[in-house]
C-alpha cells in the first residue's frame, strides 16, 4: 500500500481512471478532510489528508468495494482521533490543536 500521495500519484499514472465521490461523511473529525477517491483496476482508494500537524499525514484505504474503502478510511480516522486525544491527555502542553 502507498502511504504518501506522491507514491500513489506515481502508481496512478499507470492505472485506468479517476472517479469523483461525495466525501462529506468523512468530514466528522474537525481538522481532517478527505480529498479524493480513486477507482483503479485494483479497486477503490480513499485518501484522507490530516492537516494541522507538524507534517502532512495521509490515511490511505484500498478495497474492491467503494463502500468498504470508505469504511476503512472512517475507521482509520477514528483511530487517529482517539490516539491524538490520548496524547493530549498524557501531554497537556499539546491540548490546543492537533
Amino acid at each position: 500500500m502507498y502511504r504518501t500521495l506522491w507514491e500513489y500519484k506515481q502508481y496512478q499514472l499507470a492505472n485506468l481512471k479517476v472517479f469523483e465521490a461525495d466525501m462529506t461523511e468523512l468530514y466528522t473529525m474537525g481538522n481532517a478532510y478527505p480529498t479524493e477517491i480513486y477507482g483503479t483496476n485494483e479497486g477503490y482508494n480513499v485518501f484522507v489528508f490530516l492537516n494541522g500537524l507538524e507534517k502532512e499525514e495521509v490515511v490511505f484505504a484500498q478495497s474492491y468495494s467503494k463502500a468498504k474503502a470508505m469504511d476503512i478510511a472512517k475507521k482509520e480516522l477514528r483511530e487517529f482521533a482517539i490516539e491524538k486525544f490520548r496524547h493530549k491527555i498524557k501531554n497537556p502542553q499539546f491540548a490546543y490543536g492537533f
